[in-house]
């Protein structure tokens, strides 16, 4: 009976072991994780706040360029929204 309570104690110790390496290992994973996390976190701000600046400076150029559009190219436009209108009309005809 001793001889299986050693052996049993042996194995419960090895098991105890492992237990903890794996453990180790895993809180390693973890941290190194959770610095990933925390750098693409940090990356994922600083592109939002780079995407709102260039978003403010397209909305800052378009309202200069309508600002700037003198009457020739209002009128050439206007002339080709309306071609492109006769097309889907022309187009939506045949579909008929």
């Amino acid at each position: 009976m001793a001889t299986q309570e050693r052996q049993a104690l042996q194995e419960l110790e090895t098991r105890v072991r492992q237990l903890m390496l794996d453990f180790r290992t895993l809180r390693a994973d973890n941290l190194a994780l959770q610095r990933q996390v925390a750098e693409t976190e940090a990356r994922l701000e600083t592109e939002k706040a780079r995407a709102a600046e260039l978003s403010r400076r397209l909305d800052a150029l378009r309202t200069a360029r309508v600002i700037s559009m003198e009457e020739g190219d209002v009128k050439e436009a206007r002339a080709k929204i309306s071609r492109m209108i006769r097309e889907v009309d022309k187009c939506i005809a045949l579909l008929a």
